[in-house]
């Protein structure tokens, strides 16, 4: 049995040394990744420019740039797709669209982003990367930088609620989003240096969680006390402790939740797990026994 942080890297580490870093923070919406992507830039990373407005329901900033969300909003609608698309199978980005033309614009945005010579890494956060890691991932090797991850990791529940309170989503709905982003966030990184982050972890004890990113990406973060005036357990709007009934019969749900929040834990986790998922929801959503959903109201993100 395999374990998620079991990953091999050396192969692409002397060819890679020398490429400025890039940050992908990715993972499910409402999972701590703005907070995540904030207190990276607080603590040595740097944002890009034209980040998205803050709004009421995340007072403290988005912390996405807009370019990027566009971008990535463009690509899943010239697909047919959007984010609360709940599809898995990667033959949802069907081969119609103009793969070289978005990618050129990825790399074009992370080129103008960069600041060459610098020491900073540069951190990018938009869940939608998570299903469209194969532009990202191309589009950062041609602009010459390397990719690290961070991955938080929220309880499902928690997610849901949020959501609904947010979007007015069904909890149902946001249950199979929370499997299709963690899932695919998992599987296109697994050659990647990566760290998973408990939300929760982040808000109780951001220092633990910073060093614990600076060592397994290997990244000169600093411990900033700014961080303070910034993260506190307010940002953490919905907090449930029980998990809500529409979501106890969802399938792999909790397997997957428990596996992921080992990782945060720095206890590996069993991969086999995760594929068994994730073969598992593609084939029911192929032969119809699991109900895509496409699209749900106005995809967020987008002015």
């Amino acid at each position: 049995m395999g374990s998620i942080e079991g990953r091999q890297i050396d192969r692409c580490d002397s060819a890679t040394n020398l490429r400025s870093p890039v940050i992908l923070v990715l993972g499910m919406a409402r999972s701590g990744t703005s907070a995540a992507a904030r207190v990276l830039s607080q603590c040595g990373a740097r944002l890009p420019d034209s980040l998205l407005t803050p709004n009421r329901h995340n007072p403290t900033g988005f912390w996405e740039p807009a370019v990027a969300v566009q971008i990535n909003a463009r690509i899943l609608k010239a697909s047919g797709s959007s984010f609360f698309d709940t599809a898995i199978c990667p033959d949802t980005l069907n081969d119609s669209l103009d793969r070289s033309q978005f990618i050129d614009e990825i790399a074009e945005f992370l080129a103008i982003s960069r600041v060459k010579d610098s020491a900073q890494p540069l951190v990018v956060k938009d869940p939608r990367i998570s299903n469209l890691l194969p532009f990202w991932l191309e589009a950062i090797a041609r602009a010459e930088l390397e990719p690290r991850v961070v991955i938080p990791v929220r309880s499902p529940a928690e997610v849901a609620v949020s959501l609904r309170k947010w979007k007015g989503v069904p909890l149902e709905h946001s249950a199979a989003l929370w499997l299709k982003y963690n899932l695919l966030a998992e599987r296109g990184t697994r050659h990647i240096r990566r760290k998973y982050v408990s939300y929760a972890g982040l808000l109780h004890d951001w220092r633990r969680e910073v060093a614990a990113i600076a060592a397994a990406l290997q990244l000169p973060l600093d411990l900033n006390d700014d961080v303070d005036k910034f993260l506190d357990s307010g940002l953490r709007h919905s907090t449930s402790h029980a998990v809500p009934g529409e979501l106890r019969d969802i399938a792999w749900l909790g397997e997957v939740e428990r596996v992921l929040q080992s990782a945060c834990d720095g206890q590996g986790g069993d991969q086999s797990i995760l594929d068994s998922a994730y073969d598992w929801i593609c084939a029911s959503q192929a032969s119809g026994a699991l109900p895509v959903i496409n699209t749900f109201g106005t995809d967020f993100g987008i002015s």
